[in-house]
C-alpha cells in the first residue's frame, strides 16, 4: 500500500513543479521596467515593399521604452498615457494580432518556443510578446520590432 502512495505523492510533487516553473514564466512583470529597441525586421505578413526599413523604423533604434505604473513612456504609438495591462499567454495564431501566416512555423522562426507565449496586452495601440523575460517583440507598420530590458545603472 505504501508503494502507490509513494506513487501518487511523486507525480503530485512533479506536477507541482511543473506548474510553478511555467508561472514562474509568466509571472514576470515588465511593469516598472524599462525596455530599448534593439533591432526590427520586415513582417512575415507584409508583402511587397510594405514593411521595408524606412527612416521611420531606423528611427526607432536605441529608443526607449518605460513601463510605468500610470503610463508607459516611449515614442509614438508606444506611449500611453493610461495602460490597462494584462498579462495572458497567447497560441501562436493569436500573436501579432492574429497576423502570423504559419503562425506555429512563424513563431519559431521570430525566437519563440514552441507553444503557448507569455504577453503583455496594454489596452493601448501596443502589445508585447515576450521571448524571455528580458526579450519582447512588437509590431508596427509591418515591422516586428525587438525590445530588450535595459541594463540598470
Amino acid at each position: 500500500m505504501r508503494k502507490p502512495l509513494n506513487v501518487v505523492l511523486l507525480v503530485a510533487a512533479l506536477v507541482a513543479a511543473s506548474t510553478v516553473s511555467r508561472a514562474q514564466t509568466l509571472s514576470s512583470s515588465p511593469v516598472g521596467s524599462t525596455f530599448v529597441v534593439t533591432g526590427s525586421q520586415k513582417a512575415p505578413w507584409a508583402q511587397d515593399s510594405f514593411g521595408d526599413e524606412s527612416a521611420g523604423s531606423r528611427a526607432l533604434q536605441g529608443k526607449r521604452i518605460t513601463f510605468g505604473a500610470q503610463a508607459i513612456s516611449g515614442p509614438q504609438p508606444m506611449a500611453c498615457r493610461k495602460p490597462n495591462y494584462e498579462r495572458v499567454a497567447v497560441e501562436p495564431d493569436g500573436l501579432f494580432q492574429g497576423g502570423l501566416k504559419a503562425p506555429a512555423k512563424d513563431a519559431v522562426a521570430l525566437g519563440f518556443a514552441p507553444g503557448k507565449v507569455s504577453s503583455l496586452l496594454t489596452g493601448c495601440e501596443v502589445d508585447y510578446h515576450f521571448l524571455d523575460a528580458d526579450h519582447a517583440l512588437f509590431a508596427l507598420d509591418n515591422r516586428i520590432y525587438r525590445i530588450e530590458r535595459a541594463k540598470r545603472r
